[in-house]
């Protein structure tokens, strides 16, 4: 039973259309789609939607389409839509899904608002039986309705971990609108592996061969001596801003207390060349050291007594063997990583292209699974091209 039947009968009150207050608001000239990406659930929060718009601009610009995205204060915008985010009321926002094309979005205010003006709705859904909270009063044929793939029922939790409707492909979400609106999509790629952090803002990692420029980044800069041992650049980035310092060679201790309020972390990874005695002198110095180590269990068993006094030795995370196995055995495939590794004032997508030398150009690039490819995959959006 839908919720508007069960309130319906819990009142005895008869269901009809909604009488909805609208208030004027300037709208871009031309068509244009509304656009709510975001629900107060974050269970129903998609990460990816910036993917879904970034195929779908281009597609809707020849048709001189825009799209307008609407929504609360401080809510996240994305690049390629036009925002009246946080600047509308709910009769401003009425008014514009009121005009729209066609509405997209989340499980939310607006799609609810879109179904009652008869609007074409593409909706996405996670946490809730579909059928007990789609568009009320929308016709089948004018609704596409999106739910992950699952093998148990949605679990009606605000939060969830992992989030299933991170398992919706961005390009199914783009089809979906291009077909109600009676536009011709050709797929620009399948989507075979999406991590879970791919959805958040670029985050950058600094190779110590040239200074980070921001003296007040809105967090510690990640600085990898793991990939390019230079104290003396290190030295001169603490003097800048504060850092989370990753390692797997003993760094000289009186630099590190000499900028010790600056040390954000020490990550200290433990190899078969490890060095306990500078693990225990930076707990000693009240730096916050955290050992890692890539080791298997056989191997890491002899060290642990020299870092009893230092902390719990966390293992660098292996993806699923299942997921590299059908990876590496997929033909053809290509990745985008916002996880941007900075060096010598170039960018890079990984470790491997890091290593090459091979730039990042924001594209799509072939996949290259030597150095530690995989150790950063939770930020790769995976994809077999399409022609």
């Amino acid at each position: 039973m839908h919720l508007v039947e069960t309130y319906a009968l819990s009142c005895g009150a008869k269901i009809d259309k909604p009488l909805i207050y609208e208030k004027y608001f300037p709208l871009p000239k031309g068509k244009y789609i509304s656009f709510q990406p975001f629900s107060g659930a974050p269970s129903k929060n998609y990460d990816f939607w910036q993917q879904v718009v970034d195929i779908l601009y281009p597609i809707l610009k020849n048709k001189d389409i825009s799209i307008l995205q609407i929504g609360a204060r401080d809510e996240k915008t994305f690049n390629g839509c036009l925002s009246v985010v946080g600047n509308t009321n709910l009769g401003q926002a009425a008014y514009a899904v009121a005009r729209s094309e066609l509405h997209l979005g989340a499980d939310s205010f607006a799609a609810h608002v879109a179904s009652a003006y008869d609007k074409k709705i593409v909706a996405i859904y996670s946490n809730n039986i579909v059928n007990n909270v789609k568009p009320y009063w929308s016709d089948e044929e004018n609704v596409s309705l999106l739910e992950p793939e699952r093998k148990n029922k949605p679990n009606f939790a605000m939060e969830e971990s992992p989030k299933t409707i991170n398992f919706i492909k961005p390009e199914a979400i783009a089809e979906s609108v291009c077909k109600l609106l009676n536009i011709d999509f050709k797929q620009p790629y399948e989507t075979v592996y999406i991590g879970e952090k791919y959805g958040l803002d670029n985050f950058f990692v600094w190779v110590p061969d040239i200074l980070h420029p921001i003296k007040e980044p809105p967090q510690p800069i990640e600085v990898r001596m793991d990939y390019h041992f230079n104290e003396s650049i290190l030295e001169q980035q603490l003097q800048i801003c504060p850092c989370a310092i990753i390692t797997n060679k003993p760094i000289n201790l009186e630099l590190l207390k000499r900028y010790r309020p600056r040390v954000a972390h020490l990550f200290y990874e433990i190899t078969k060349d490890d060095s306990p005695e500078f693990a225990q002198g930076a707990r000693k110095a009240g730096l916050k050291i955290i050992p890692i180590t890539r080791l298997s269990d056989e191997e890491i068993t002899d060290k642990k007594v020299h870092y009893f006094d230092v902390g719990k030795i966390n293992s660098v995370d292996e993806p699923e063997k299942e997921l590299i196995k059908k990876i590496k055995n997929t033909d053809n495939l290509s990745y985008k990583s916002n996880k941007i590794i900075m060096s010598d004032a170039k960018r890079f997508s990984s470790h491997p292209k890091y290593l090459k030398g091979i730039t990042s150009n924001n594209n799509f690039e072939p996949l290259d699974f030597s150095g530690n490819f995989f150790d950063d995959l939770d930020h790769y959006h995976i994809v077999k091209l399409l022609d």
